[in-house]
Protein backbone atom coordinates (compact mmCIF):
# COMPACT_ATOMS: atom_id res chain seq x y z
CA UNK A 1 0.00 0.00 0.00
CA UNK A 2 1.20 3.01 -1.28
CA UNK A 3 1.36 6.23 1.48
CA UNK A 4 0.48 9.73 0.29
CA UNK A 5 2.37 12.49 1.36
CA UNK A 6 1.63 15.39 2.88
CA UNK A 7 0.85 18.01 -0.07
CA UNK A 8 3.72 20.59 -0.42
CA UNK A 9 2.71 24.24 -1.63
CA UNK A 10 4.90 27.12 -3.31
CA UNK A 11 3.49 30.49 -3.06
CA UNK A 12 4.54 33.08 -4.92
CA UNK A 13 2.87 36.27 -4.79
CA UNK A 14 3.42 38.75 -7.83
CA UNK A 15 2.36 42.19 -8.28
CA UNK A 16 1.89 44.24 -11.21
CA UNK A 17 0.24 47.93 -12.07
CA UNK A 18 -2.57 46.47 -12.52
CA UNK A 19 -3.28 43.84 -9.81
CA UNK A 20 -1.82 41.03 -7.59
CA UNK A 21 -1.82 37.26 -8.27
CA UNK A 22 -0.86 34.49 -6.54
CA UNK A 23 1.31 31.66 -8.42
CA UNK A 24 1.05 28.43 -6.71
CA UNK A 25 3.07 25.14 -7.27
CA UNK A 26 0.93 22.49 -5.10
CA UNK A 27 1.50 19.04 -5.66
CA UNK A 28 0.69 15.33 -3.53
CA UNK A 29 3.28 12.89 -3.65
CA UNK A 30 3.42 9.18 -2.87
CA UNK A 31 6.11 7.89 -0.65
CA UNK A 32 8.90 6.36 -2.37
CA UNK A 33 7.93 7.41 -5.80
CA UNK A 34 10.47 8.11 -8.46
CA UNK A 35 8.73 10.99 -10.67
CA UNK A 36 10.76 10.98 -14.09
CA UNK A 37 10.46 13.36 -16.78
CA UNK A 38 6.72 13.03 -18.54
CA UNK A 39 5.40 12.23 -14.95
CA UNK A 40 2.91 15.49 -14.24
CA UNK A 41 4.75 15.74 -10.88
CA UNK A 42 7.88 15.92 -12.28
CA UNK A 43 6.92 18.16 -15.67
CA UNK A 44 4.71 20.68 -13.34
CA UNK A 45 7.61 21.32 -11.14
CA UNK A 46 9.33 22.17 -14.33
CA UNK A 47 6.87 24.38 -15.75
CA UNK A 48 6.12 26.20 -12.32
CA UNK A 49 9.79 27.16 -12.07
CA UNK A 50 9.57 28.52 -15.80
CA UNK A 51 7.35 30.66 -15.07
CA UNK A 52 8.90 32.72 -12.77
CA UNK A 53 10.06 35.89 -14.50
CA UNK A 54 11.79 38.28 -12.46
CA UNK A 55 12.48 40.74 -15.57
CA UNK A 56 8.37 41.63 -16.15
CA UNK A 57 6.94 40.71 -12.55
CA UNK A 58 7.61 41.43 -8.99
CA UNK A 59 7.45 38.97 -6.89
CA UNK A 60 6.83 40.40 -3.10
CA UNK A 61 6.33 37.06 -1.20
CA UNK A 62 7.22 33.26 -1.22
CA UNK A 63 5.75 30.71 1.16
CA UNK A 64 6.50 27.07 1.33
CA UNK A 65 4.41 24.88 3.43
CA UNK A 66 2.28 21.72 3.36
CA UNK A 67 -0.58 19.69 5.40
CA UNK A 68 1.65 18.95 8.29
CA UNK A 69 2.46 22.62 8.32
CA UNK A 70 -0.41 25.01 6.37
CA UNK A 71 1.39 28.16 7.69
CA UNK A 72 4.54 27.29 6.74
CA UNK A 73 7.37 29.92 6.39
CA UNK A 74 7.49 32.92 4.86
CA UNK A 75 9.12 35.69 3.11
CA UNK A 76 8.56 39.25 1.95
CA UNK A 77 11.49 40.87 1.94
CA UNK A 78 11.80 41.73 -2.03
CA UNK A 79 15.15 41.73 -2.62
CA UNK A 80 15.35 38.02 -1.12
CA UNK A 81 12.24 36.93 -2.74
CA UNK A 82 12.99 38.23 -6.73
CA UNK A 83 16.45 36.45 -5.74
CA UNK A 84 14.52 32.93 -4.97
CA UNK A 85 12.65 33.24 -7.97
CA UNK A 86 15.65 34.40 -10.30
CA UNK A 87 17.34 31.30 -8.63
CA UNK A 88 14.67 28.68 -9.24
CA UNK A 89 14.18 29.79 -12.76
CA UNK A 90 17.60 29.52 -13.82
CA UNK A 91 18.38 26.62 -11.65
CA UNK A 92 21.09 29.20 -9.91
CA UNK A 93 22.18 27.92 -5.88
CA UNK A 94 21.47 30.08 -3.64
CA UNK A 95 20.81 30.57 0.57
CA UNK A 96 18.78 33.36 2.07
CA UNK A 97 18.29 34.55 5.63
CA UNK A 98 14.86 36.11 5.58
CA UNK A 99 13.73 37.20 9.62
CA UNK A 100 14.12 33.83 11.56
CA UNK A 101 14.04 31.46 8.28
CA UNK A 102 16.63 30.36 5.98
CA UNK A 103 15.79 29.51 2.32
CA UNK A 104 17.91 27.77 -0.42
CA UNK A 105 17.90 26.69 -3.51
CA UNK A 106 19.47 23.83 -4.53
CA UNK A 107 21.20 22.02 -7.42
CA UNK A 108 23.21 18.63 -8.60
CA UNK A 109 21.16 16.35 -5.96
CA UNK A 110 19.99 14.49 -8.82
CA UNK A 111 20.40 10.61 -9.95
CA UNK A 112 18.25 8.32 -12.02
CA UNK A 113 16.18 9.45 -14.32
CA UNK A 114 16.49 13.08 -13.64
CA UNK A 115 17.77 14.98 -16.57
CA UNK A 116 20.52 17.43 -15.65
CA UNK A 117 19.89 21.20 -14.91
CA UNK A 118 16.21 20.06 -14.04
CA UNK A 119 16.97 18.85 -10.47
CA UNK A 120 16.45 22.05 -8.40
CA UNK A 121 14.87 21.82 -5.01
CA UNK A 122 13.45 24.63 -3.23
CA UNK A 123 13.98 24.34 0.90
CA UNK A 124 12.12 26.55 3.40
CA UNK A 125 14.95 25.32 5.85
CA UNK A 126 18.40 26.09 4.17
CA UNK A 127 18.90 22.19 4.22
CA UNK A 128 20.36 21.35 0.40
CA UNK A 129 20.60 17.58 -0.91
CA UNK A 130 19.10 15.83 2.13
CA UNK A 131 15.46 16.15 4.28
CA UNK A 132 15.10 17.27 7.75
CA UNK A 133 12.43 16.26 9.81
CA UNK A 134 11.36 18.04 10.08
CA UNK A 135 11.71 20.18 7.70
CA UNK A 136 10.90 22.01 4.16
CA UNK A 137 12.21 20.73 1.30
CA UNK A 138 10.82 20.34 -2.45
CA UNK A 139 12.64 18.30 -5.32
CA UNK A 140 10.21 16.06 -7.13
CA UNK A 141 12.46 16.76 -10.20
CA UNK A 142 15.89 14.70 -8.83
CA UNK A 143 14.84 11.55 -9.79
CA UNK A 144 14.75 9.63 -7.24
CA UNK A 145 12.16 9.22 -4.17
CA UNK A 146 14.08 11.52 -1.89
CA UNK A 147 11.96 14.01 -3.25
CA UNK A 148 11.43 16.23 -0.10
CA UNK A 149 9.01 16.19 2.99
Amino acid sequence: MKKILPLVIVYLLISSIAHSQLLVYSETYTNGATYCPGNPVYDNWISFRAQLDTINVEFISVTISGDQDPVGRTCTDLTMVKQMAGSLKDGVAGIWTCGAETFAVGTGCSTGCAVVGEDIEFSGNGTLCGCDNPGYTLRPAIGNGNWGG
